[in-house]
């Protein structure tokens, strides 16, 4: 292959006349097409990896074995790689073509500027060289982070976890790891920053012009009053911040409580009696339609509850239900129970059974007194009598 330069060559035209003229000939060299790429110009940062989509091609009329090199600037690395396999030497039918990834690691001490790097295709049989320069810009980038949120303001339970979907962007032209940070929530209040698949991190690694979607979960502590929070979500990195402006509200937590403790009651058959039960909202919201209710009966005891439901209960308040008990005459004395329900709109019913002992009435008591006593007496005089033996 001849370098390219410039050529003269002389014609002389001898006959009568001779004449004589000078043609100036220009050698250039012109790409085969063998090796192309979309891309001939890239702009990167010290330190980062470039990768290049190459398209090596076979032009002639005739098959051709050839080798890949690299003319790279002092502490660059390149590979040439093809469905994930280094590539150094490959064979193109007439017609064929081959994709081929270029990769070009930019060492971290690389100053600013323009580098060229030049991809040569040589042939071994037959023999040629294409080449393709490639132009890459080393600047001394900076990352540009920006936060967005699908919603600013969740409401959530005391108790649970409000969830907020994030969108990290870095719009720079360098790469950077970012950390987080939450301000402005009280104490007891927890939080953590998790990809879509659940991993939680506290730091990311994020490329030049990339994003990432993040779930920023706050917990909320069991005992937290109703209110409403603003805090700041921030993402930074030494050479940019941002921050987003997010709200929480705390709907509280509902919770109903029996006050009363021990659910005992003594009846003779005949009687009547009332049994009082007082139950608390030690929730932070609000109770409607409280109601203490008998769930269960039992023969010859009839059992009746008032109000028949309390309409309103505000957090802290007490309120007071009786439950009236009548026994039959005819009932046998012995334990009973009678399992009471206490429900809300906004809570899981409670149970507790209510113990009613009936006991025998005075006559009946006297008798069976009696009776013992003389049992008693019986038995005293026969070891008097007949001593032990």
């Amino acid at each position: 292959y001849i370098s390219p330069r410039v050529c003269q060559a002389r014609l002389i035209f001898a006959g009568t006349l001779t004449h004589e003229r000078v043609i100036t000939i220009e050698i250039v060299n012109r790409s085969l097409g063998v090796v192309s790429a979309q891309l001939t110009a890239l702009q990167t940062s010290p330190g980062s990896a470039v990768q290049l989509q190459l398209r090596v091609a076979n032009p002639l009329r005739q098959a051709f074995k050839a080798h890949l090199n690299l003319e790279l600037p002092e502490g660059w690395v390149g590979s040439f790689t093809t469905g994930g396999l280094v590539v150094r030497e490959l064979s193109l039918n007439p017609g064929e073509s081959l994709p081929v990834q270029l990769t070009l690691g930019v060492p971290k001490d690389a100053k600013p500027g323009t580098y060229t790097v030049l991809i040569e295709v040589e042939g071994v049989s037959p023999y040629f060289v294409d080449r393709l320069p490639v132009r890459v810009d080393v600047v001394s980038g900076r990352p540009l982070l920006r936060l967005s949120y699908v919603a600013p303001h969740v409401d959530t339970y005391a108790g649970k976890t409000a969830k907020y979907m994030i969108t990290l962007s870095n719009l720079g032209d360098a790469d950077c790891v970012v950390s987080f940070d939450v301000a402005g929530l009280p104490e007891g209040y927890k939080w953590s920053v998790a990809d879509q698949q659940g991993n939680v991190f506290s730091k990311v690694f994020l490329k030049a012009g990339e994003q990432t979607a993040l779930l920023l979960s706050i917990s909320v502590p069991p005992a937290a009053e109703p209110t409403v929070l603003s805090f700041r979500f921030s993402a930074e990195t030494d050479d940019s911040r941002d921050e987003v402006q997010l709200s929480l509200g705390v709907l509280g937590r509902y919770e109903l409580s029996f006050v009363t403790q021990n659910f005992y009651i003594e009846l003779t058959p005949g009687s009547s009696g009332a049994f009082e039960v007082q139950v608390k909202n030690t929730g932070y919201t609000s109770l409607t339609n409280i109601a203490l209710k008998a769930v269960s009966t039992v023969s010859g005891i009839a059992v009746s509850t008032s109000p028949d439901s309390v309409l309103v209960l505000k957090p802290g308040d007490v309120a007071t239900f009786q439950v009236s008990i009548s026994v039959d005459p005819t009932t046998d004395a012995g334990d009973y129970y009678v399992s009471l329900r206490l429900s809300a709109d906004q809570v899981e019913p409670l149970s507790r059974d209510l113990h009613i002992y009936v006991k025998p009435t005075g006559v009946v008591a006297y008798y069976i007194a009696a009776v013992v006593a003389m049992l008693i007496a019986a038995v005293a005089l026969a070891y008097r009598k007949f001593g032990r033996r």
